[in-house]
């Protein structure tokens, strides 16, 4: 009981985190990445929270996944990621070790993969539109900030006709 207790306090703390993260001026998968690291002990340098960076709007403003979603990725990699490939004498065992590690029940990729669910669940539905066929997150970052990790519960004004509204828009081309 105390195991389940004390889990549901270190996600909350991460929540809380995420959103201060946020006001503070970190981008999305920033947020998220961060708090996981300062919240779980992952033996890795708070620096590690830089490979996030780049994740943000879907992929440098791509306008593919929610940067939330990639920082969570990115978080959960640093706890339960391979340290090290399976070992064997037989190369062909050590490859199907390596395959039941991310592949079976419960396999690493049943990890990851439920990620985008949680958040779906926790977040504002996106704006209908092309861009979110499927249920995707596709462009659902650069269209408005995310909720899971914003502090207030009520969505922010569309950012369409801004620069974050085109996968490859002129938030990339204002880089050049």
């Amino acid at each position: 009981m105390r195991e389940a207790v004390k889990k549901e306090e270190k996600i909350e703390a991460i929540k809380s985190r995420a959103r201060k993260n946020f006001s503070l001026g970190y981008n999305c998968p920033e947020c998220v990445t961060e708090a996981v690291l300062t919240v779980i002990d992952t033996g890795l340098p708070p620096e590690t929270r830089k490979v996030a960076t780049g994740f943000v709007g879907g992929v440098g403003l791509y306008g593919d996944t929610c940067g939330a979603i990639t920082g969570a990725i990115i978080a959960v990699g640093c706890v339960h990621g391979r340290d090290q490939l399976p070992q064997d004498s037989d190369p062909k065992q050590a490859v199907k070790k390596s395959a039941d590690e991310l592949y079976g029940r419960p396999g690493l990729y049943r990890l990851f993969n439920q990620i985008p669910n949680k958040f779906l669940k926790s977040t504002a539905t996106p704006p209908a539109g092309p861009h979110n066929q499927n249920r995707r997150t596709t462009g659902f970052a650069g269209i408005m900030p995310c909720t899971a990790v914003r502090s207030s519960p009520t969505p922010q004004p569309s950012l369409r006709n801004s620069h974050h509204d085109r996968p490859g828009g002129s938030g990339i081309e204002a880089l050049r």
